[in-house]
């Protein structure tokens, strides 16, 4: 037996969740332009897009570059440094242990993957102050 293919992670059902919510983003939009929607069901449709689906999109991304441990400067390239609220990240740090976690290993060995996520996050917010720093015009340095 392979044991590689044991120590698995549940990254599909993030990919999963990740395709869902901007396939919910789109019917929100068209349901939002559909001249027979009302305009207190199109305000209601517009700030859920905005205010829910929008952060747990965002969230469920930044979550999947986690896991694959990509760095947070590669994910999002021109993100403004005041822009990520602590909600935010702690939907990232719940997303990446939740969909992240190698469920085969043992409880030293994702005690370290959580300490991963959470460095993983320091580093997004270290990264996020020093652009704040360089007014976000180090970007094209990369």
């Amino acid at each position: 037996m392979d044991t590689n293919k044991t120590i698995t992670n549940d990254k599909i059902y993030l990919k999963v969740k990740i395709r869902s919510l901007a396939e919910e983003s789109k019917i929100i939009r068209y349901y939002e332009k559909d001249s027979a929607t009302s305009s207190i069901h199109r305000y209601g449709l517009s700030t859920h897009r905005k205010d829910i689906v929008r952060k747990e999109a965002r969230a469920s991304l930044l979550a999947y570059g986690c896991i694959n441990n990509k760095p947070y400067s590669k994910i999002e390239i021109n993100a403004g440094p005041d822009k990520i609220p602590d909600s935010i990240w702690e939907s990232v740090e719940r997303l990446a242990i939740k969909y992240g976690t190698p469920i085969t290993l043992e409880k030293v060995i994702k005690t370290k993957y959580f300490t991963r996520v959470k460095d993983w996050i320091q580093s997004a917010k270290n990264y996020l102050n020093e652009r704040k720093k360089t007014n976000g015009m180090d970007y094209k340095k990369e």
